[in-house]
């Protein structure tokens, strides 16, 4: 059986789960063992079958766009020659959704906990046609099956190595260590199970087991089993461990991650207690931290925030942290720091994606502030 469509969606309650990336990232495109969600089915029915199927992630309103053009993967752009098309389109596009699958005989519905089988919200609506909310009766073969199974950024750390494994295995590599086209300096070695992609590793930095290190980052610090999306920097002494960091974080010299309790207990994650006994910070898109800083284990800093010293308690987005004293950066700020940090990696066209990203996501993220970050559920834009 060809599969030539594979569909991904994106749910609100899901996207929880994965704060603080989901907060400006589609789900679909968090990494997890060293590719993107979406693009674990593609490797398997590559390797398994030998084609590449198309892909249609439908996620929240202000997060459907061209983001292949911008932000690249090193399945799509380097281990797989066949031309992949990926689409993008807001769960309330049901017009679009229904020109889209009608093209195709055969659809693959993944059922991964983060992107899940839940077409309800784009089926109901009363200008779509009754064959496509209901499924059953789709002119072509429906199938649905469980491909990946993650329901939180702790249990992608937790499982980082494994799944690094895994892919390593299926594409052959038999030293478990992919590295595409970055450069790595003197006195640099790379262990097993590490990705590097498109990345720059300075001489004498140490880079230990489960390390994923995306395109335009820069790590000079040591680093363990921790990922680091698109342009990220930290390129002087210090310690990341365990931790998840978004795209366009940068980390200020002499910053320390912990990622290990006193008591040596399991670490609590957004006010919950995970099982755990070793888990860094998660860092939302746009963080920045000043020199010297300390975070503590299992703590979150929401996307664009400041920090400055010890961070003992999660950060919510948009805010300049210090001393627990939280002021807020003014949109017209925040547009003047992106624009300097992104139009010389991804230039103009780059810059108008995060510009958008931001302005329509600014308003939502102001409400954060005043709710207990274990208390919120849906991270959706109207």
């Amino acid at each position: 059986m060809k599969i030539d469509l594979i569909i991904t969606v994106e749910r609100y309650d899901i996207a929880s789960a994965f704060y603080p990336a989901s907060l400006t990232t589609p789900v679909q495109n968090i990494i997890y063992g060293g590719l993107r969600l979406f693009e674990h089915p593609i490797l398997d029915i590559y390797y398994n079958d030998k084609y590449v199927p198309d892909v249609l992630n439908i996620v929240r309103e202000h997060l459907a766009i061209d983001w292949r053009t911008i932000y690249k993967s090193y399945i799509t752009e380097n281990m797989i020659n066949d031309k992949i098309n990926i689409i993008y389109i807001s769960d309330k596009a049901v017009r679009e959704f229904e020109k889209i699958i009608y093209k195709y005989d055969t659809v693959l519905i993944t059922e991964a906990n983060s992107v899940k089988l839940s077409l309800d919200r784009v089926l109901s609506t009363k200008n779509i046609s009754t064959d496509v909310r209901n499924l059953t009766n789709l002119i072509f073969k429906y199938y649905s099956n469980s491909i990946e199974k993650v329901s939180s950024i702790p249990e992608i750390i937790e499982k980082n190595i494994t799944k690094i494994r895994e892919i390593c295995e299926k594409i052959n590599t038999k030293d478990y260590r992919v590295i595409i086209d970055s450069e790595v300096g003197s006195h640099v070695e790379i262990p097993k199970n590490c990705v590097l992609f498109k990345c720059r590793v300075p001489d004498f930095t140490r880079i230990r087991e489960g390390c994923v290190i995306y395109n335009g980052a820069v790590i000079g610090c040591e680093i363990k089993n921790s990922i680091v999306d698109s342009f990220t920097h930290s390129e002087h002494y210090g310690y990341i461990g365990d931790s998840y960091l978004g795209r366009f974080v940068n980390i200020g010299a002499g910053t320390f991650f912990s990622n290990l309790k006193n008591t040596k207990g399991p670490v609590r994650y957004l006010g919950k207690h995970t099982r755990l006994s070793k888990l860094g910070p998660v860092l939302g898109d746009h963080v920045k931290t000043r020199i010297g800083s300390l975070i503590y284990s299992g703590k979150c800093i929401g996307s664009y925030s400041h920090i400055y010293g010890i961070v003992d308690r999660d950060v919510p987005p948009l805010v300049i942290y210090e001393n627990d004293r939280k002021n807020v950066l003014d949109l017209d700020k925040l547009k003047l720091i992106l624009d300097r940090w992104c139009r010389k990696y991804i230039g103009d066209e780059g810059v108008e994606l995060e510009l958008r990203i931001l302005e329509q996501s600014y308003r939502f993220l102001l409400t954060l502030l005043e709710e207990p970050l274990s208390n919120v559920f849906f991270f959706c834009v109207e």
